[in-house]
C-alpha cells in the first residue's frame, strides 16, 4: 500500500511541477496534495520501520513518531523562537490602513461588495470583515463577466450601487474606470495606483439568481 501512495506521490509532484513550471510559475500551491501526501507516507513508513526495530506497544510507537512529525514540522521553530516576527512576513494585514479605510466606506454606504479585475488586490479583501463580498470578473469581448472559480456565484447577484477596486497598472480596471465614469460613478479613495468607486453594476451575471 506505501508503494502505491509513493508512486502516486511522485506521479503528482513531476506532473505538478511541470504544469506550475509551465503555466502558472507563482502558484507551487498546486503540488502541495502531493507534498502533503508524501510526508503523510513518510510516518507511516516511520511508524512501520519502529515497529520492527523496536519491541514496544502500538501507543508507543505512535508517539514517538507524533514527536518526530512535531519536531520537522514549521511549529517547532516558530514555538521555540521568541523573537521571531510572524508579522513581518505576511504581506496582507487585516488592520492596514487602506482596508480599513476601504471598511469604513462600506460602514458608512451599508454596502459591502466590491469587485475588480486585479484578482490579487480584490480577493484577500474577502478577510477584512465577515459581511464583505468581494469578487473578481474579467473583460470577455465588451462585456465585463464574473470568474466564478474562486467566487461565490451568489455574490455577483448584487443590485444597486456596489464599490469597485481599480487598479490603474490593470488594463480591464481601467476598462471598468471608464465605463463606471459614464454611468456616474463616484470616487471615493485613492491610495497610489489604485482607487475606490462607487457605482452601478457594470457585469453581465451568467448565473441565475434566486431570491
Amino acid at each position: 500500500m506505501l508503494d502505491f501512495f509513493f508512486i502516486l506521490e511522485a506521479i503528482g509532484i513531476v506532473i505538478g511541477l511541470f504544469a506550475v513550471a509551465s503555466l502558472n510559475p507563482d502558484s507551487p500551491r498546486h503540488v502541495q496534495w502531493a507534498m502533503s501526501l508524501l510526508k503523510i507516507t513518510l510516518f507511516l513508513w516511520l511508524y512501520e520501520q519502529l515497529s520492527r526495530i523496536i519491541r514496544r506497544t502500538k501507543s508507543t510507537l505512535a508517539i514517538i513518531t507524533i514527536i518526530v512529525a512535531l519536531l520537522t514540522s514549521c511549529w517547532y521553530p516558530v514555538v521555540s523562537n521568541k523573537h521571531l516576527s510572524l508579522s513581518i512576513h505576511i504581506t496582507f494585514h487585516r488592520n492596514r490602513d487602506f482596508n480599513r479605510e476601504i471598511l469604513t466606506l462600506m460602514w458608512q454606504n451599508n454596502i459591502y461588495q466590491i469587485y475588480s479585475a486585479d484578482f490579487w488586490g480584490i480577493l484577500p479583501l474577502n478577510a477584512i470583515d465577515n459581511r464583505v463580498n468581494a469578487g473578481e470578473f474579467a473583460m470577455n469581448g465588451d462585456n465585463f463577466v464574473p470568474r466564478h472559480w474562486l467566487s461565490r456565484p451568489s455574490w455577483f447577484c448584487a443590485t444597486g450601487e456596489v464599490f469597485y477596486y481599480l487598479n490603474q497598472d490593470v488594463e480591464a480596471d481601467r476598462l471598468i474606470k471608464d465605463r463606471i465614469v459614464k454611468r456616474h460613478g463616484e470616487l471615493l479613495l485613492i491610495k497610489g495606483d489604485v482607487s475606490i468607486w462607487k457605482g452601478p453594476v457594470i457585469w453581465e451575471n451568467d448565473r441565475q439568481c434566486v431570491n
